[in-house]
């Protein structure tokens, strides 16, 4: 869901404790190995991120720890 300037992502509560991964790269760049792991992600299955209208493109992940 897309508010404002704001990516909200939610997942199922059966997934807490996984860890949220970001990544953003330039245009004409696809996914990469450069993830970001999202600081106490693994607390919620909420989390809000800021849009970044000058990425080419942004990923996101749940991974398990």
């Amino acid at each position: 869901v897309v508010s404002g300037a704001n990516l909200l992502l939610s997942w199922d509560t059966a997934y807490i404790g996984f860890k949220l991964q970001v990544q953003t790269n330039a245009p004409g760049v696809g996914i990469t190995t450069n993830w970001y792991t999202i600081t106490n992600s693994s607390t919620t299955n909420l989390w809000t991120l800021p849009i970044d209208r000058s990425a080419g493109s942004g990923f996101s992940r749940l991974v398990y720890p």
